[in-house]
């Protein structure tokens, strides 16, 4: 739950910094479903946090695979995104998507990555 505070306050100052016309209350926010089901209970908890913490209303644009949520933003039809690592290098490349939160996972402390270089143990391979 302190990990969701985290992120929900982050996308509070990313609200109150960013140049929003006055009359301007609605997002659209586009996710990749995170279950089989594929539907916006996936994010539930964290859209109903974000409203209420911010008094803006958050659409959301239901998309089934990765590189329809970054077309959705390239072309204008999504304000924010919930991107993966790989996804969001994409999304920087041709939406000009800006990273300004991280989910962090229970437990942890931080929203690292590690990527590690794995090869055979006979491989030949043994230092870049």
């Amino acid at each position: 739950m302190i990990n969701l505070k985290r992120l929900v306050l982050t996308f509070l100052f990313f609200f109150v910094f960013i140049n929003v016309q006055a009359e301007t209350k609605k997002f659209n926010m586009v996710f990749v479903p995170a279950s089989e089901k594929g539907d916006e209970s996936d994010y539930a908890s964290l859209i109903l946090i974000v409203e209420k913490l911010t008094g803006f209303e958050i659409n959301t644009i239901k998309v089934t695979d990765y590189n329809a949520a970054v077309e959705a933003m390239r072309a204008g039809r999504a304000d924010i995104a919930w991107y993966g690592g790989k996804t969001y290098i994409k999304a920087a490349e041709i939406a000009d998507a800006e990273a300004f939160a991280a989910g962090v996972r229970p437990g942890e402390k931080n929203a690292n990555y590690f990527a590690y270089f794995v090869v055979k143990n006979d491989s030949k391979i043994k230092k870049f």
